[in-house]
């Protein structure tokens, strides 16, 4: 006897969907009944479209019994970068170059309470001894050139723990901006993101106010030859006040970089001096300000206290520091919405290690001048935008100048 009607269809349906038969299952087995004159084909059809649909939902949710959970967990983000480059001095030698970045990024939870990410990100190749490295550790730029392709690296690749929910542990290639919050990139690059262990710890002290710790290990390389190997120790408390329109955020890092005598990055080069740099940073945001755009001014202040670092001049050079303002909208998610910042940065010699900070910036080395920056959004996820850099060494000698020109796709 053959079951007819609507009998037949929840039947069906409840056979289908019932999520221990795969997708292809549904729709051979549907049109199986179909062919057997069970069910109409059209109500074949309308089997597989529901059943489609109840595992696309249950994936998104997360609670599909088909497809591990870390896959449904999986996350994916990334951005395209194309930029035109130009850097020019006082002799008027100048260099223009095309480049391009891509960046990627996967983060998934295999279990509850546990995140694991990697990036891969393009580069510049270079030749150490018998080793192929990163020629560029603080930046993710591919020059243009005859006939090359784009090496890409692993950018980040990270293990990340919560035991309790106010605390989060992290090792590996962690992201940048885990192991320190600063205001600019006076200090560090964010395209370099070190190698090491750190945790933060996070709790709300009032309705109006949070509570942040960074603590981290981070390693240079391995110690060859009986030396130690070369690594830095970072603390650093933040306090954040919100009231209304207005946050307030304030940290005090102290920064250990530990070189001296010991073997950096296992290529035998050996650093003379260490550093110990005491850190304020501050920022202060007004949403609404004028015209419904955010207004901020924020800063970064480092100070080298280790007691045998050598003159320059016949006086300290340990010290830097970079200010800025910033006015626009908030996000640069459609046409019509932009962003302006103006900055000025100084940094003395033997302030913090030399490359750690914008490689922009006077190619990475000791320099004083200013930054200005325009940014504007073109649709949800593309971008354009100009970055003007006019800097000299300490004395005011030597200028130097760039200026890049950028279009960012986000997806």
């Amino acid at each position: 006897m053959k079951l007819k009607g609507s009998f037949a269809l929840v039947l069906a349906c409840v056979m289908l969907l019932s999520g221990k038969v795969f997708a292809s299952g549904v729709e051979d087995l549907a049109n199986l009944l179909a062919e057997k004159g069970v069910i109409s084909y059209g109500q074949a059809q309308q089997i597989v479209t529901e059943s489609n649909e109840q595992a696309r939902q249950e994936l998104l949710s997360g609670k599909s019994v088909l497809v591990p959970q870390w896959v449904q967990n999986m996350t994916f983000q990334g951005d395209l970068r194309l930029r035109a480059q130009t850097d020019w001095d006082s002799s008027n030698n100048s260099r223009l170059r095309e480049r391009m970045r891509l960046r990627l990024g996967v983060e998934t939870r295999p279990v509850e309470k546990m995140q694991i990410g990697f990036g891969l990100a393009t580069g510049s190749m270079g030749v150490s001894g018998t080793s192929v490295k990163d020629a560029e550790a603080s930046s993710t730029n591919h020059t243009f050139e005859y006939m090359n392709k784009a090496p890409i690296m692993v950018d980040y690749g990270y293990i990340q723990y919560e035991p309790l929910e106010y605390l989060t542990v992290r090792g590996g290639k962690v992201k940048s901006k885990t192991q320190i919050w600063n205001t600019s990139d006076l200090l560090w690059d964010g395209d370099y993101n070190p190698d090491g262990v750190n945790a933060t710890l996070k709790t709300s002290v009032s309705e109006s106010s949070k509570f942040t710790a960074n603590a981290g290990w981070y390693t240079f390389g391995e110690g060859k030859q009986g030396n130690l190997l070369a690594d830095a120790y970072i603390l650093q408390p933040v306090i954040e006040f919100s009231r209304s329109d207005v946050k307030v955020k304030a940290g005090l890092a102290y920064q250990q970089f530990n070189f001296a005598g010991r073997t950096n990055a296992g290529t035998g080069i050996v650093k003379n001096y260490d550093y110990k740099v005491v850190n304020p940073s501050l920022s202060v945001d007004i949403d609404n300000a004028i015209g419904g755009l955010t207004f901020n001014i924020y800063g970064d202040f480092a100070q080298n206290i280790q007691n045998d670092m050598p003159k320059v001049n016949n006086e300290d050079a340990v010290t830097g520091y970079l200010a800025g303002i910033g006015l626009g909208h908030n996000k640069l998610d459609k046409f019509g919405t932009w962003q302006v910042k103006a900055m000025y940065r100084y940094l003395e010699q033997y302030a913090v290690p030399e490359g750690l900070g914008d490689s922009d910036a006077y190619g990475g080395k000791a320099g004083k001048g200013y930054e200005l920056t325009a940014t504007f959004g073109l649709t949800k996820a593309l971008s354009f935008g100009i970055d003007y850099y006019q800097m000299t060494n300490i004395d005011g000698n030597v200028p130097k100048s760039l200026c890049q020109f950028d279009f960012v796709y986000k997806f």
